[in-house]
Order: structure tokens, then C-alpha cells, then sequence
């Protein structure tokens, strides 16, 4: 009962951590000025620390909000997929493939769930999703798999209809959100970590400039972001 929840806070709480250590030079920097002006040392690190955590926190959930309005990670996920209906004319056999999941559809009363097709070789199909949209997504691999596999064209679409009901059942429970949530964080910590970068090489080469002292700060820098 308690364990997708749970799976769903650990990740969560994962991918903060995972951004905590990524802020860790920005913290670095500002925590020697942050603690010397609050007259408890103690007091101090923990204020900093519930600071760097509601920060990084918050950026993860404007994230995650931008990610639902415009799915960037489901994007990512079906770069290269078609529409099934795109196969009709290759593979005639498909179009029963599109009846058998507009049935299962309404049997786990569903909507609006587009069945994808990747061109990848490997036999997979996954169940991906957000707060807008809604995917299955098989690869050319299994499908060449199990029809090569089956002896007649029944027992083909029969195998099919049962991944695709798995899949299906996996959106139904929102399963989904804890792999989501990690690739999205995923995402994020590439995104920020370039960002990070670009401010590193500026603050570097801006301290280069400085003489004298300009070099010693950048040794620090350096020291910091590595």
C-alpha cells in the first residue's frame, strides 16, 4: 500500500541530494560569510544548510513544473518513435495491432494513450507518461521477436495485446513516476552542471585578469569547483 509513495519519496530525496552535491562549491563559497555573521557557529551550518536545501529543492520542482507543461523528458524518451499508423502500409498487420490496444484502452478505461514505434533492435517496450500526456511505446526488435517466434497470427497478436495491456497497466498506476523523476532529475543535473561550468570559466577568467591576488583566487576556485 505504502511502498509506491515511499518509492516515490526516496527517489525524490535522491535526486535533492544528488543537486545538493552538485550546489556544493556555490555552498562552499558562501558558507564562510553566511556563518561569520550569525553569532552561533552551530546555528549557522544548520541555517545554511536548510537554506541550500530549500533552494535546491525549489529549483527541482520548477523544474519538474516546466517538465509536465512541456514534457522535456518524454521528449527525450520517444525521440526517433512514430505513430503506429505510420507502419500500415509496410506492415498491414499493425492495424490490428491499433484495435487490440484502442480495446484494451477502454477495458482499463483509459484515454487518449498514443502507441508509439521505435526503430530500435532491442526487444523492449515501455510505459511512459505525465501530467498531459499519456504513452506506450514498442520497439520494431520485439515485435520482429515474438512474430518470428509465433506459429500463426493469432498467437503474434495475442502476445502483443498481453505487453501492451502490462504497459497500459503500468500507466494506470502511475508507476512510471519514480523512472521519470530520476530521468528528469537526470536532465537537470546536466543542465545545471553546464551552467555551473560557464560560471566557473567567467569567475576564472575574470580573476585572471586581477594581478597578484588574481591568481591565488583563481587557485582557490579552481580547487573548489574540482
Amino acid at each position: 500500500m505504502f511502498s509506491k509513495p515511499f518509492n516515490l519519496v526516496l527517489v525524490y530525496t535522491l535526486c535533492i541530494v544528488n543537486l545538493l552535491i552538485l550546489f556544493l562549491p556555490f555552498i562552499l563559497i558562501a558558507s564562510p560569510i553566511f556563518i561569520y555573521s550569525k553569532e552561533n557557529f552551530t546555528q549557522g551550518i544548520i541555517d545554511m544548510l536548510y537554506i541550500s536545501f530549500f533552494i535546491v529543492s525549489s529549483i527541482m520542482i520548477i523544474y519538474l513544473i516546466l517538465d509536465t507543461l512541456f514534457g522535456f523528458t518524454i521528449w527525450n524518451l520517444t525521440k526517433g518513435c512514430k505513430n503506429i499508423t505510420k507502419y500500415y502500409k509496410k506492415h498491414p498487420f499493425m492495424k490490428q495491432i491499433t484495435l487490440n490496444f484502442n480495446f484494451l484502452q477502454n477495458k482499463f478505461s483509459t484515454k487518449n494513450v498514443k502507441l508509439l514505434i521505435s526503430k530500435s533492435s532491442a526487444v523492449n517496450a515501455y510505459a511512459i507518461g505525465s501530467m498531459r500526456k499519456k504513452i506506450v511505446v514498442i520497439t520494431l526488435g520485439l515485435i520482429a521477436n515474438i512474430r518470428k517466434n509465433s506459429e500463426s497470427e493469432e498467437e503474434f497478436q495475442s502476445a502483443i495485446k498481453s505487453i501492451l495491456a502490462h504497459e497500459i497497466s503500468h500507466l494506470v498506476n502511475k508507476d512510471f513516476m519514480p523512472a521519470l523523476l530520476l530521468f528528469a532529475n537526470e536532465k537537470a543535473t546536466n543542465f545545471i552542471s553546464r551552467l555551473i561550468n560557464i560560471f566557473f570559466n567567467i569567475l576564472i577568467r575574470v580573476f585572471n585578469i586581477i594581478p597578484i591576488i588574481g591568481s591565488l583566487l583563481t587557485q582557490v576556485v579552481i580547487i573548489i569547483h574540482r
